[in-house]
């Protein structure tokens, strides 16, 4: 179902945009030959006005059919506004170059003016929940070994900018890192300890399925706070967890890996006072998330289930990474035989079994094992704690600016990676077609696929508005311009000639990306 929404959500923002384009030529006095919604053979339809509306066999998106658009079905001799015998024409390339120039806008202004809508109803409805290290650029955790390490980045560290380009919050630090190719010497213009310094710093390369992007090995600043410390004697509801065995916490991944070595000693502030609790032991287990429908390869899990055994060897490992490559040997070593768990559930325990598929990767060396569905985290019993959100509600009005503002934010991000496509070697590789497309849109739901598909409806503004040869709307546009400059069009030979060279580009592209979304697919 979620996949067919994807569909459906993404075929809209297309459809739209060729409504933009219906609307804009029927004003113009354009003929309208077809508007379909999907591709392909049509299905079924009527015909009013010259216009075929019909519904297509590929429900995905659509498009429209205007008399003359191709260049290859033009006559040297016709003329904007009249056709060789001083006759209207309706033809799209004999309108007056200002209604082709409508036509070809409108478009692209109609995806922009939905993706303002679809941010502005998103904070209408939902408001904005906002944590203090998103809105902050402040390092809470760095990784061993990693690139900060070797650049001698420290936790507290305010980083301004990078490369001279301003950074004012987390995610555009870590976009702007990404984008960066893997190897790259970057300066960062920081503040640390209230004075400014400047810090420079090889990028590393880090795999996201069949991507590869730029880290640093940073994590953002987090103010931690306990949800749930009842259970353990000391700690309150809403103590701000400020260090461990006197050793400042500033991230989750931070304070996950300090509580898993035993007794340790926390510092706490509750309502302005320090105070210091001893002797705490946050109990770690690996446990079931979510529920594993039964059938003959798999047994009864329910979420919530602790993990006491494994095929009789009770469970000792410390983290997740370390119980993942147990459960895959597990599989390897037992090829096509059920895998024994004893769980602890509520107050009693019980033991079932899955077997998993074990096959060889299609891409690379190794193998892949397919678990059925279960998902395994690695969490406390006795402890829950999260960042503190502040959340921001919006009237009618303020909706519509923060939306406003969220678009622009938005098309600054796209000309910036639209920028690195044409002047940085490999930036391709991270852009995703329509099959990966779909599969982010397809694991969205409520707000977070209203602001994906807003963010998308922008995007697809930004990048058919690129004078890319002659078929995208800013092709055309281009095109249009330069005949207003010349006082006539372009001839033909060279119109068709620069439609072929960018059709073949876009297909280049098209199946470029769509190896790249098949294979995350795979790989991941």
């Amino acid at each position: 179902m979620s996949f067919l929404v994807a569909i459906f959500a993404f075929g809209f923002l297309i459809f739209i945009h060729e409504l933009g384009h219906f609307i804009a030529a029927i004003q113009c006095g354009i003929r309208v030959e077809k508007f379909s919604i999907g591709f392909g053979p049509r299905l079924i339809g009527f015909i009013k006005d010259e216009t075929d509306y019909c519904i297509s066999v590929i429900p995905f998106g659509g498009y429209v059919k205007m008399a003359g658009e191709d260049p290859t079905e033009r006559k040297e001799d016709d003329t904007p506004g009249s056709s060789a015998d001083g006759n209207l024409t309706g033809e799209f390339y004999t309108a007056p170059v200002r209604h082709r120039l409508l036509v070809a806008i409108a478009g692209p202004v109609v995806n922009l003016v939905f993706g303002v809508i679809a941010f502005a109803f998103m904070f209408m409805i939902w408001g904005e929940v906002t944590t203090e290290s998103m809105q902050s650029t402040k390092i809470g955790h760095i990784q061993p070994e990693s690139a900060a390490a070797a650049a001698d980045l420290q936790v507290g560290d305010e980083i301004i900018s990078v490369d001279g380009r301003q950074v004012n919050n987390w995610a555009n630090l870590t976009e702007t890192i990404m984008l960066t190719p893997p190897g790259k010497v970057i300066s960062l213009d920081l503040i640390r300890n209230g004075q400014p310094r400047t810090i420079t710093s090889t990028t590393s390369a880090r795999r996201i399925n069949s991507r590869t992007v730029s880290q640093l090995g940073i994590l953002p600043y987090q103010t931690l706070s306990i949800i749930d410390g009842e259970r353990i004697d000391g700690l309150r509801k809403d103590d701000q967890i400020m260090a461990v065995d006197k050793q400042p916490v500033r991230s989750d991944l931070a304070f996950r890996k300090a509580t898993q070595q035993g007794l340790v000693t926390l510092d706490v502030l509750r309502n302005g006072e320090l105070i210091t609790v001893e002797n705490i032991l946050v109990n770690w287990q690996f446990r079931v998330v979510g529920n594993v429908k039964q059938n003959k390869e798999k047994g009864d899990f329910q979420d919530g289930d602790q993990i006491l055994q494994i095929n009789g060897q009770p469970v000792t490992d410390t983290n997740l990474a370390a119980f993942s490559q147990r459960l895959e040997s597990l599989a390897v070593d037992n090829m096509g035989q059920p895998v024994v768990f004893r769980l602890q559930r509520g107050t009693k325990e019980v033991t079932t079994y899955i077997t998993p598929k074990v096959k060889p990767k299609r891409i690379g060396n190794g193998v892949s094992v397919d678990w059925h569905g279960l998902q395994i985290s690695y969490s406390p019993t006795n402890l829950t704690w999260k960042e503190s959100e502040q959340k921001v509600e919006f009237g009618f009005f303020s909706a519509w600016e923060r939306g406003i503002k969220e678009s622009g934010t938005t098309i600054e991000k796209t000309l910036i990676v639209v920028t690195k496509l044409f002047t940085q070697k490999n930036t391709i590789g991270l852009v995703s077609g329509p099959v990966g497309i779909l599969n982010i849109m397809s694991r969205q739901s409520g707000k977070y696929l209203i602001r994906l598909v807003a963010f998308i409806s922008i995007n697809l503004c930004i990048v058919n508005l690129i004078p890319f040869l002659i078929m995208t709307d800013g092709g055309q546009i281009a095109l249009f311009l330069l005949e207003s400059v010349r006082g006539k069009p372009l001839p033909l030979k060279y119109q068709a000639g620069l439609q072929y060279v960018a059709l073949a580009l876009i297909i280049f592209v098209f199946a470029y990306t769509t190896f790249n979304d098949v294979l995350d697919l795979i790989v991941g």
